[in-house]
């Protein structure tokens, strides 16, 4: 394994300030007072992304070591207000239709190439597959895609893929558009020990690898693997392998991989033990997982 991935190796820290504010490249869930649309420049996005946030009250079954939203909720995330985040979405997509973002305290001086809609992701302040009407929330999402009002946009569903066997989720799933809608699933270990440590559950990695497979056989997904420093050390390079052995694992199960994205914890976050691998590092672990798996694998 490279040196690059000795655990030694120095990382840029993390800091010890809170979050910043609202930017173009980080803006808070409450885009503007809305309660679930927000827009944000996003590099794995290539450009505009308009989240649509299941969790604004903040409910997780992870507490991953790297993650900026403070406060963080362990409990039953409320129901979505559909007609809420629909009446929400028809502005938001005015906004860009219009090009009115474009003068936006936020956006009026970035190029207009950043500015083209990439897509419509079903995120938010926690795992947007805890709200108990996700599958309502797809079907209103795919509904208002069908009655052609905007361009059409891909949705993107980023999970951390622990409820992707729960029945109503999976039927939310289906309804996504195989070759043109995605699945963002989270893997940051390839084993227990690091998964735990890392993400902050107890939920069984295994179950984790299950829930991908399920997915991973009726359509590609895309795997998002953040790599951070914890108190100054990387993952080993026993760590590195175990995750390209998961993936491996993945691909013998028959989950279809389209990519692996790595990244570190760019944004400022709340845990003042983590801290940025350097560019060397995620650019090594990327190329591992390339040379073993065939997989491309993509730093941001």
């Amino acid at each position: 394994m490279p040196s690059t991935l000795d655990p030694t190796a120095p990382a840029t820290p993390a800091g010890k300030s809170k979050p910043a504010s609202c930017t173009a490249f980080g803006c808070s869930r409450d885009f503007d007072e809305r309660r679930y649309v927000y827009t944000v420049i996003s590099p794995r996005a290539g450009g505009l992304s308009i989240g649509v946030n299941l969790n604004p009250t903040r409910c997780c079954n992870f507490d991953c070591l790297y993650c900026e939203v403070p406060n963080r909720k362990v409990g039953q995330e409320q129901p979505v207000d559909i007609a809420r985040m629909m009446n929400e979405l028809r502005d938001v997509m005015t906004m860009v239709s219009t090009r009115k973002l474009h003068k936006h305290p936020y956006y009026h001086q970035l190029p207009d190439g950043l500015l083209e809609l990439k897509h419509i992701s079903l995120s938010g302040d926690g795992e947007p597959t805890l709200s108990p009407n996700f599958l309502e929330v797809v079907q209103s999402l795919v509904h208002f895609r069908a009655l052609r009002m905007f361009p059409f946009f891909k949705l993107v569903l980023i999970t951390n893929a622990s409820r992707l066997m729960d029945d109503n989720v999976a039927k939310g799933v289906e309804l996504l558009e195989a070759h043109q809608d995605e699945v963002w699933v989270k893997l940051d270990a390839g084993d227990q020990a690091r998964f735990e440590k890392i993400n902050g559950t107890f939920e069984r990695l295994d179950d984790v690898t299950r829930g991908i497979v399920s997915v991973g056989k009726k359509r590609p997904v895309v795997i998002q693997s953040l790599q951070t420093a914890v108190n100054g050390s990387g993952p080993t390079p026993k760590e590195v392998e175990q995750l390209i052995d998961r993936i491996c694992q993945l691909r013998e199960a028959g989950a279809k991989i389209a990519s692996v994205q790595i990244y570190s914890a760019t944004r400022p976050v709340w845990n003042t033990e983590v801290g940025h691998l350097k560019l060397s590092n995620l650019s090594a672990i990327a190329h591992a997982i390339s040379k073993r798996t065939g997989v491309r694998a993509v730093v941001y």
